[in-house]
């Protein structure tokens, strides 16, 4: 019975052994790293160009039908690069970035939502070191862009005449969007105009009574404008502008009016005039003048 046993246990340390490495290695690949995905954000809406954005909240989760399973989350550095691990067995993940005030705007993967990236593992390659690439860096042109849900379009307004420049106070200033959504503002004393706007590209004009209208501006980042006006030539009369030109038809037209009285005046006191001046005011001054009776 003991050599039996003996020979029983003998056999059982005898498995254990053989399967030792394939249980470690089976541990490896359970408790390892797993897979890891590598990407990077930058901000593509930055008046300086497209930089580096830190501090996105990057989160993976796994996709299975029609359900998500949250699986790892980190932040962007400040190279705007992140990593992200998964030890499952999945192919299919959705990738989530939240930054505030910021979208997505394009990524290599294209995307699923102002936020999100679908895709699967088939669609990515790797790097020399095995890890699954999202985007390339800022400078290889291919991060994941995210961008503004708003830009600031400010800057200022100034009127140009006789060859000497000043700020331009009331100016309107128009921003129409590719998509034909239109924003107005006015300049203040001191030519300084701004408006708040979906993120986009604009045509922008500027336009102001006495002045021509300016010719139009693309603007599409955070950087302000600057628009000289014309002061307008185009008038009426002797290349005044219009508002000055109508003023001194005005004046001209009491001028003639009142030369014009004058002349029947003169002409009123000549000895064969047929014209002539009844003084309304001076009869009612006198009683006896006056047509109704007094009691």
């Amino acid at each position: 019975m003991k050599v039996g046993r003996l020979a029983v246990l003998a056999a059982v340390l005898a498995v254990a052994v053989l399967a030792a490495p394939a249980l470690c290695e089976g541990s490896d690949a359970a408790d390892g790293d797993g897979i890891t995905f590598i990407g990077y954000v930058a901000d593509a809406s930055s008046s300086a160009g497209i930089t580096t954005l830190t501090g996105v909240s990057v989160t993976l989760y796994e996709v299975s039908g029609t359900s998500t399973t949250l699986i790892y989350n980190v932040e962007s550095g400040s190279d705007g690069s992140f990593e992200l691990k998964y030890s499952g067995t999945g192919t299919a993940f959705r990738v989530e970035f939240d930054y505030a005030g910021y979208t997505v705007f394009t990524s290599p993967l294209g995307k699923s939502s102002d936020t999100t990236i679908d895709f699967t593992l088939s669609e990515l390659s790797t790097d020399s070191e095995g890890r699954y690439v999202l985007s390339g860096d800022v400078d290889s042109g291919r991060p994941i862009a995210m961008g503004s849900t708003e830009i600031f379009v400010y800057g200022y307004v100034y009127g140009t005449s006789g060859g000497e420049e000043f700020t331009v106070e009331g100016a309107t200033i128009t921003a129409v969007s590719d998509s034909g959504r239109s924003y107005t503002a006015h300049s203040n004393s001191d030519g300084y105009f701004e408006m708040s706007v979906e993120y986009g590209t604009y045509t922008v004009t500027v336009s102001c009574s006495g002045f021509q209208t300016s010719a139009s501006q693309t603007y599409d980042q955070n950087a302000p404008i600057y628009v000289t006006l014309q002061e307008n030539t185009s008038g009426l009369l002797w290349d005044i502008d219009t508002p000055h030109t109508m003023m001194l038809l005005g004046l001209l037209m009491i001028g003639i009016v009142l030369l014009f009285s004058l002349l029947l005046f003169k002409k009123s006191k000549m000895p064969d005039s047929e014209i002539t001046v009844v003084d309304d005011v001076g009869s009612l001054d006198n009683p006896g003048d006056d047509d109704v009776g007094h009691p």
